[in-house]
Parts: C-alpha cells; sequence; structure tokens
C-alpha cells in the first residue's frame, strides 16, 4: 500500500473520477490529509469543523470505496479536526490547484446559426435544453405563471390561448417559454414547436418584403402547432409588422394552434401597439412575473448552486440575496463569479470579496452593511473563534496554532484556548488537538493564565470582553 501521502493523492484523483466536481474538491478538500490508517479505520484529517458536516455527507461512502482498491481491510472512514492543517503550505497536504489544473477548454465549434428548420421552412430559435418547467423555482411571485405554462406545456391550443408572459427584465419570462417548448417537444414529438424573438420576426418580414417574397412569409408560420414568440413589445409601431402577425395570430387561433408570448408590459401598457393586437393580447390568459421575495431568490441561488455543482452556505446565499434587488440574472451572475474564484482561488469568498463581486455586477448596488457586518460575525466553530483573535491581533492564523513561544503568538493562543472552552464549551482535549496536538494540561495551563490576566490587567480585560462581543457571545 502507498505512503499516507500518496494514498490520500491516489484517493483525490479517484474521487476526481466519480463525480466530485474540482471546484467541490479544491474548496472541500483543501488542507486535507490521512492523518492514520490503522485497524481498519482511514483517519481524515481535516482544517475546520465546518468541513466535517460536508465530507459524512458527500465524501465518506466514496473515499472508502476508493480507499479499499488500496487496502481492502478498510472498513470505515473517520474525519478528525486539525487546526493545524489550515496552511498551504503544510507538507501533509496535497496541492490541489497542482493536481487539478483547470482544464484548457477547447472551445466548442458551435454552429454558425442557432436556429433548426422545421418541416415547411419554417426556421425556429433553437430552444436551450438546460431550461425546463422541473428547475424553475417557483415562488409567491411567479406561481400563476408556472402553473400556466405547465398546463399549455401539458394540452397546447386547449387551454389558455394565447399564453401572454409579462413581467420585468431577468425575472424568467424566457426560462418558462424555453420550458413550455421543451415540455411539448419531449411529450408530444410530433408537433412543430416554432421559436421567435419579435425581433428576428421583424427582421425576417423586411428581408422577405425586400426579395418580394412577403406573400409566403405568413404562410410559412401557419404551420406551426405550437408558436412562441418572445418580446412582443419590440414590433409595437411597425405597422407593416403589425398588420401581419395580426392575421397570423388569427390564422393560429383559428386553427387552435396554441399561441404564446411574452413581454416586459402587460397588453394594455403596450405604447404604440395597434388596438386590435392589443385586444387579441387580452383575450386569453394574462400572467405576470414579479421580483422574487427573499426567500425565493436563496431558493433560486441553491438550485443554481447545486446544477454547477458547488456547495455553499446558506448564510453566503442569504447575504447575496439580501442585497440584489434588480433580477434573476444579476443573481446568476454574482453566483457565477463566486464559482469562477473558488475555480482559481480554491477558497471560498469573504463577506468582503462578496461585496465586491455584487458592486461588479451593479455598480449601482448599495450593499446592505448591516447584513456585511453580521454574515460572520458569530463565531459558531474553533476555527471562527481562530479567524477573530486573528484579526484582532494582526497575527495568521497559522501561528497561533503553531508552536512559537513568542509573547506576541503565546497571549493570542491562550486567549483563543480560553473562548474555546469558556463558550464553545468544547473538551480539554479536542481543543488540544486543534491546537497541534497539545495536551489537556497545556489546554488547562492556557485557560489559567488567562483567568489570572484578565483579573490584574484592565487593558487584558477590555480586550476580551471586546473580543466577547465581536464573537457574539
Amino acid at each position: 500500500m502507498p505512503d499516507k501521502k500518496e494514498l490520500w493523492k491516489n484517493i483525490l484523483v479517484g474521487l476526481k473520477e466519480n463525480e466530485i466536481t474540482r471546484p467541490n474538491l479544491i474548496t472541500w478538500f483543501r488542507g486535507s490529509c490521512v492523518k492514520s490508517c490503522e485497524d481498519g479505520v482511514l483517519e481524515v484529517a481535516l482544517p475546520r469543523d465546518i468541513f466535517v458536516s460536508w465530507h459524512e455527507k458527500n465524501s465518506r461512502n466514496k473515499i472508502q470505496r476508493i480507499a479499499q482498491g488500496y487496502n481492502p481491510e478498510i472498513a470505515r472512514v473517520d474525519f478528525v479536526v486539525d487546526g493545524t492543517l489550515d496552511n498551504e503550505s503544510d507538507p501533509r497536504t496535497i496541492d490541489l490547484l497542482g493536481l487539478f489544473p483547470k482544464e484548457d477548454k477547447k472551445p466548442r465549434k458551435m454552429p454558425k446559426i442557432s436556429e433548426v428548420k422545421l418541416q415547411g421552412g419554417i426556421l425556429s430559435r433553437m430552444l436551450n435544453p438546460n431550461f425546463s418547467l422541473a428547475n424553475f423555482v417557483i415562488g409567491p411571485e411567479n406561481r400563476l405563471a408556472h402553473a400556466c405554462s405547465e398546463a399549455v406545456a401539458h394540452s397546447p391550443g386547449a387551454k389558455y390561448n394565447p399564453l401572454f408572459i409579462y413581467g420585468d427584465v431577468g425575472l424568467g419570462k424566457t426560462h418558462l417559454l424555453h420550458a413550455i417548448g421543451n415540455e411539448i417537444i419531449r411529450t408530444k414529438p410530433a408537433l412543430q414547436v416554432a421559436f421567435v424573438s419579435a425581433e428576428n420576426f421583424f427582421a425576417e418580414f423586411i428581408d422577405m418584403v425586400r426579395n418580394q417574397k412577403g406573400e409566403r412569409f405568413r404562410e410559412k408560420w401557419r404551420k406551426a402547432d405550437v408558436f412562441i414568440i418572445d418580446d412582443i413589445q419590440f414590433i409595437a409601431g411597425k405597422e407593416r409588422t403589425e398588420e401581419v402577425f395580426f392575421h397570423l395570430f388569427n390564422d393560429l387561433f383559428d386553427a387552435n394552434k396554441q399561441i404564446i408570448i411574452s413581454s416586459d408590459k402587460p397588453p394594455s401598457e403596450l405604447n404604440g401597439m395597434s388596438a386590435r393586437l392589443v385586444s387579441r393580447f387580452s383575450m386569453g390568459m394574462l400572467a405576470d412575473l414579479y421580483f422574487p421575495s427573499l426567500e425565493t431568490r436563496v431558493a433560486i441561488l441553491q438550485q443554481k448552486a447545486q446544477e454547477i455543482g458547488i456547495v455553499l452556505d446558506v448564510e453566503m446565499l442569504t447575504f447575496i440575496a439580501e442585497n440584489v434587488h434588480h433580477s434573476i440574472r444579476e443573481l446568476e451572475g454574482v453566483l457565477t463569479q463566486i464559482v469562477a474564484r473558488i475555480d482559481i482561488e480554491g477558497v471560498l469568498p469573504n463577506k468582503t470579496i462578496l461585496s465586491q463581486i455584487i458592486k461588479r455586477v451593479n455598480k449601482d448596488m448599495v450593499i446592505n452593511t448591516n447584513q456585511e457586518e453580521q454574515m460572520t460575525d458569530y463565531a459558531k466553530n474553533i476555527g471562527d473563534v481562530i479567524d477573530k483573535i486573528s484579526e484582532f491581533y494582526n497575527i495568521s492564523r497559522s501561528a497561533i496554532l503553531g508552536a512559537n513561544r513568542s509573547r506576541e503568538f503565546v497571549v493570542p493562543r491562550q486567549v483563543a484556548m480560553w473562548f474555546c472552552k469558556k463558550y464553545l464549551k468544547l473538551p480539554l482535549q479536542k481543543i488540544g488537538n486543534y491546537f497541534g496536538g497539545r495536551d489537556h494540561t497545556s489546554v488547562m495551563s492556557a485557560i489559567r493564565k488567562v483567568e489570572q490576566n484578565r483579573k490584574l490587567d484592565v487593558g487584558y480585560s477590555r480586550n476580551l470582553t471586546h473580543l466577547r462581543k465581536e464573537m457574539g457571545f
């Protein structure tokens, strides 16, 4: 069997082949190593408490299965926390960025046009297969639109005809249009689904008129069984285009063909649109979309993160959702940049970086500073305590957890141990293990020293009070 470091390297490579994504490997396996492999137990050391719950849920069985390929006697995988591992240069750990370099993806050859030719010469826009009714996150603000979309997808032409979906930019209209088309194609492949943007509809009409083929334009689109048109507001005021669309609408409707329309406004507010088209749009089902609530925004972020293959703390997702107020596309933009940062740097962004990302997506965004401050104010585990003390004394985590006996390091180390015992109520041995494998008597000695100093030194006591408030204790 290979040595511990080589074994762990082989396991990590195996995990990459077993559907744990590179961002998750770099995020959750950073600073990890095999601590021991004895008596059928593979003990994996992790640098922080927060990592343990993720590994117990997502990696334990995979690690055991791969490890058994090197040592069949391994019957169990345990996770332990070793705070001294939170150092990228630790020789016990694996250089994950070196082991899993970012792939230079060859540019995928895309067709020169994003359209598909249907029977009868209909040139339809390609539907995005990533949009489905199942992965559309439902909330009070979009429930009606989603329900209507499902009804139309299951029984096109039977009810809600036309279906007119409206709302501001970036709220999910295009997702629903593609999802309806995809569902109909999946369940009723014999039907011809034509998808076109109003802008392309207009451009194609002008082109055919220029080539003296205008009379064939309407005839062509009449052959669609389901006609989907996005951003209908674009043709408002374009009289000849409105005219041909009015007659096409009537042709499709009279033949019980399903018509689905999207717009940024309800029919009554489409300035410049002819009254007879407004009347046609209003005769069917009108379904509006509003900007989602905080809860729905968090759910959307969770869904998108799951699709990408990363796990983000709810606290982080809530912070993003609290500070993005315009569109779902902005939410997705922030998430994309977070994934890129994880991919490149191998670390989760902190609150400062998150704020910068949000402001980069929308320069006019005003960050909720109260939320920003609260995001990581409360210490929930040893790692949080170390972070707060590291920040307060302006020294590194590795210095606090290390063996240097200089006073500038000893005092913060003792204070950290004291907080872990007094407020986190952790056993002495667990604290000692986290601080580089010290025994419980060393921890007891540090705690006694802090208790003595806080009684004798007013400044020292004031620092403890400040830290306690910072940590939320």
